[in-house]
């Protein structure tokens, strides 16, 4: 009974194999292709957009613990800011920047898309440095108060001194065995 099956099976296969070629509508390849080039080739404008989120919900998070604003759990004097306090008004710019920057950039390594992360690799001084500017930005817009050069300056260079290697953690975490895609965001 296997034989009228199999000679079944093989007759449906020469019909099919004897049917002329198709070519998909152009522009239905053209869309397609588009669509594949849009997942696998993401605009800097778009993975910024996508970094922008992460940062909102974790730099949100962040101050949940430590209290600018007012927002943290704990006492202005207490906690994450009096260790950050110790280190005098610089160091304490320069941590808090750190400390809030840096977070996001270990969030966004973990959970960004591998073609979003070569983008942001590639690009990486230059998406963290505006990141930190429009952070910067938005505490000033929120009520944050205007501080002298010093203090802002100390606070953009802790943010780029602990997001780029924050970044580059979650990168090597998240694709530890995976070398071809670690290495992708070189190129």
């Amino acid at each position: 009974m296997a034989k009228p099956k199999q000679d079944s099976w093989y007759a449906e296969f020469e019909h099919f194999a004897s049917i002329a070629e198709d070519a998909p509508p152009t522009e239905l390849s053209a869309q397609i292709c588009g669509r594949i080039k849009y997942d696998l080739q993401p605009s800097e404008l778009r993975v910024f957009s996508r970094l922008a989120l992460v940062h909102t919900l974790a730099g949100s998070a962040t101050l949940f613990i430590c209290p600018q604003f007012g927002l943290g759990f704990t006492a202005h004097h207490a906690g994450l800011m009096a260790f950050f306090m110790k280190l005098g008004p610089v160091g304490c710019m320069a941590a808090c920047g750190a400390f809030f920057l840096g977070t996001s950039a270990l969030i966004a390594g973990s959970m960004l898309k591998p073609e979003e992360l070569r983008v942001l690799r590639r690009s990486r001084l230059l998406q963290l440095l505006g990141l930190s500017l429009a952070s910067l930005g938005v505490f000033f817009c929120l009520g944050g108060e205007l501080v002298p050069f010093e203090l802002g300056a100390a606070w953009l260079a802790g943010s780029l001194c602990a997001s780029v290697p924050g970044l580059e953690t979650a990168l090597s975490l998240r694709f530890r065995g995976k070398k071809a895609l670690v290495c992708a965001g070189n190129s």
